[in-house]
């Protein structure tokens, strides 16, 4: 038995009545569980798709120009077009963005969003 990582292998003493079991993303260990018949955990397959349904939702209103989905999918951060989206118009859009995630994605726990709008300036002197 051993863990896996990142193109390395470390292995730890077998202990007596264990059941061994695989939690995994793909790659090398999904295949060396599936070659020793072991109990398999793909993590990857329902994060992805929660992953592109965050997105798809999020993207879905107008004025997008950044998403960052963070802490596991627990934080979105969302960047809007300052010449589309006002100020005034943030914490609706916030709200506006979850309800749609609410209704469209499954997923654990609570999702925080936050909408940023942010104006710059530059002069030369």
């Amino acid at each position: 038995s051993g863990s896996h990582s990142g193109g390395s292998w470390q292995n730890f003493p077998k202990e007596k009545d264990c059941t061994i079991i695989s939690i995994t993303t793909g790659g090398q260990l999904e295949e060396l569980a599936k070659e020793n018949n072991l109990k398999l955990y793909n993590l990857e397959e329902g994060y992805q798709m929660r992953l592109s349904g965050i997105e798809a939702c999020v993207r879905a209103f107008p004025g997008i120009i950044d998403i960052a989905i963070m802490n596991g999918a627990r934080e979105v951060h969302v960047e809007v077009n300052n010449k589309r989206v006002a100020d005034s118009e943030l914490q609706e859009l916030s709200t506006n963005i979850a309800k749609k995630i609410q209704e469209e994605v499954a997923f654990p726990g609570e999702i925080k969003i936050l909408v940023s709008r942010r104006f710059e300036a530059t002069s030369v002197a």
